[in-house]
């Protein structure tokens, strides 16, 4: 028999041998990859993307409607409310344009607000549709006036 020591063999992508003497590679762990065969430690996704399983040897795109601005995750965000993702890989997501709203989230567009509503400049996140849309005065009102506090408010008729 021959006393040599079999060869050694090489990590697959995915995996890694982080030192000498190991007997088995390791698995790169969920929100880590490695591309590389041979490696000696595996690499966080990047913004934009995620891994959501071990041993990948890729990272998957945040997809339209989603976002990921930190690196090493293992998923990405839904747009919120009032913001859109309308691009593949994004890192952050972004704010309607005036006059648009967007009442969901993990959208990757805007609607157009009502005839009549006055939507601000921009839509500000996490509000919804229904508190950003102000209706113009009809004349009347639902309930008592404020108070004037000096300032000309209309009258009640």
């Amino acid at each position: 028999g021959s006393d040599r020591p079999a060869a050694c063999q090489p990590a697959r992508p995915g995996y890694f041998v982080s030192g000498t003497g190991a007997t088995a590679p390791r698995a790169c762990s969920p929100g880590r990859f490695q591309p590389a065969s041979a490696p000696t430690s595996c690499l966080p996704a990047r913004a934009g993307s995620f891994v959501a399983v071990a041993a990948a040897s890729a990272v998957t795109a945040c997809p339209v409607g989603r976002f990921q601005s930190l690196p090493g995750m293992t998923s990405c965000q839904p747009a919120p409310v009032n913001t859109f993702v309308a691009v593949t890989g994004a890192t952050a997501p972004t704010a309607c344009p005036a006059g648009t709203v967007q009442p969901t989230v993990g959208s990757s567009t805007c609607l157009t607000a009502k005839a009549g509503a006055f939507v601000p400049t921009p839509s500000p996140a996490g509000r919804t549709a229904r508190d950003e849309a102000i209706v113009p005065w009809t004349g009347e009102w639902d309930e008592e006036p404020p108070e004037c506090d000096g300032e000309a408010i209309p009258r009640r008729e």
